[in-house]
């Protein structure tokens, strides 16, 4: 089912572990938007890497590597964001875009202008179990984003079920778009 609303680009953000694919796909389906995942964008070529050895013993997500592929991986996000011709749900942790220095400003002029932003809350307890339950690599070196975002967003009980998430989103959407 497609709703009328007036943001081209959906933020589904959170901390790892949160379940961002999750609303975010859900989102996207409802919306008739196509999904743009950071993980699904990035991962398999850092995961060709890693397998290579590329990075030695570090993990691609290792703090060390961060500074140099955190930035690679957010500008391939935005360039194919910004490439897009079609409403947009993009999912990735989005930390230091909502924290609202110059990250936000970055993206914000390669999209055109402010995306509606939709902040999965989480308790470190679901967080864990969450993360210990899909048993990924990468979780071993996540960054938590640990308080709320700096910029205007809504924040969604990430506990919720998928649907009851889906429909509180789609509601806000529909009456900003008013």
């Amino acid at each position: 089912m497609t709703h009328e609303h007036s943001a081209s680009v959906v933020l589904v953000a959170g901390p790892a572990g949160s379940g961002k694919s999750t609303l975010g796909g859900a989102l996207a389906a409802d919306l008739g938007a196509a999904l743009l995942d950071l993980d699904v964008v990035t991962n398999p070529v850092l995961d060709r890497l890693q397998a290579e050895r590329l990075f030695g013993d570090r993990h691609w997500n290792d703090a060390s590597l961060r500074p140099l592929l955190r930035p690679a991986r957010y500008a391939a996000l935005r360039d194919t964001m910004a490439a897009q011709t079609v409403s947009t749900v993009a999912v990735a942790p989005w930390t230091a875009e909502l924290a609202g220095g110059e990250e936000w400003r970055v993206l914000v002029d390669s999209l055109g202008g402010e995306p509606f932003v939709v902040w999965l809350r989480a308790g470190s307890e679901l967080l864990a179990r969450r993360r210990e339950n899909r048993g990924l690599d990468r979780d071993a070196h996540i960054v938590d984003g640990g308080s709320s975002p700096a910029v205007a967003h809504i924040a969604v009980d990430a506990a919720a079920p998928t649907a009851d998430q889906v429909r509180f989103v789609v509601e806000r959407l529909t009456s900003q778009s008013r």
